[in-house]
């Protein structure tokens, strides 16, 4: 059904393209797929193993109990 929706959307003039441009860490935009996905690799590489926080997180305790009837 999507096939047939793009194909109507395009043959309409209508169809306006998603995708969304990246960047690499220079600030440079890629256009290859193969680009995009080291791209994506690279930021998610720094993002989960990135340092833990210098300062832990101060949190206070619930004023009124929260009761959610499941």
């Amino acid at each position: 059904m999507s096939t047939l929706y793009k194909v109507t959307k395009l043959l309409a003039g209508g169809f306006t393209s998603t995708e969304v441009p990246v960047k690499n860490l220079q600030g440079d935009i890629v256009s290859t797929d193969i680009e995009k996905l080291s791209c994506w690799k690279e930021h998610f590489e720094r993002v989960i193993n990135s340092a833990d926080p210098s300062t832990k997180a101060v949190i206070a305790p619930a004023e009124i109990p929260l009761y959610i009837n499941t």
